[in-house]
């Protein structure tokens, strides 16, 4: 018998202000249950994100990347 997963996506984080749209792919396992886009700690969005916007990646969540 297959087991199957079933994966869904978070909640879009977008405001009436957004100049830039991030599109990636469905969000893993460690993003899922961190309910955080980009959450596992080898992902390198937020190395592009401290380096392009200068935003330090380690910031909290809810407030690093919203100005």
């Amino acid at each position: 018998m297959l087991r199957q997963t079933v994966i869904s996506a978070l909640a879009p984080e977008i405001s009436v202000s957004c100049q830039i749209l991030v599109l990636g792919r469905m969000p893993g396992a460690i993003s899922q249950k961190e309910a955080e886009y980009y959450a596992h700690p080898r992902n390198l969005f937020w190395d592009c994100v401290e380096t392009a916007f200068h935003i330090d990646r380690n910031a909290p969540y809810k407030r690093g990347w919203r100005r």
